[in-house]
């Protein structure tokens, strides 16, 4: 009763127009860990470009899910308002980006994203994009260095 009077709470607690995404999984199988320092990356005013050298592919066995995670840790150095946003199978995991959700600054600072995905047998690719909107016609950078990927499934 108490777990059912505490969910209550927090979804009174979600934001208007958002939404919660429950999944229940079981433990992971599997992990693909990541790492490399990257060169910085220019988006011009909005649109998402895919990282170089984050693409994770997977295999769930046949009649069998996952829950799947994808978690980066990075130094991130911001130029304008960036996102950043994973990708399984070209759809977005969740939590979805939305405009809000931004970085920014100009000093190189340790960020920590987590999304999820439920994904069905078969192969799968997950990877990261980024977006900077400089709010003018130039484009802006995003500088990301030192990251580490974890992909849990």
């Amino acid at each position: 009763m108490k777990t059912a009077i505490a969910l209550a709470l927090a979804l009174l607690l979600i934001p208007q127009g958002a939404y919660a995404v429950i999944l229940k999984c079981g433990a992971p199988s599997g992990s693909v860990i990541k790492s490399e320092e990257l060169p910085s990356y220019a988006a011009s005013n909005g649109n998402y470009v895919p990282l170089t050298h984050n693409t994770v592919d997977i295999v769930v066995p046949p009649g069998a899910s996952r829950c799947v995670r994808l978690i980066l840790q990075a130094y991130l150095y911001c130029h304008a308002a960036c996102s950043v946003r994973a990708k399984a199978d070209n759809l977005e995991m969740n939590p979805l980006a939305r405009p809000t959700d931004v970085i920014q600054g100009y000093l190189f600072a340790s960020n920590h994203f987590e999304w999820f995905a439920k994904l069905p047998a078969g192969p799968h690719t997950l990877l990261l994009e980024v977006s900077a909107d400089s709010g003018n016609s130039n484009p802006a950078r995003i500088t990301i260095k030192d990251w580490v990927m974890d992909v849990q499934y």
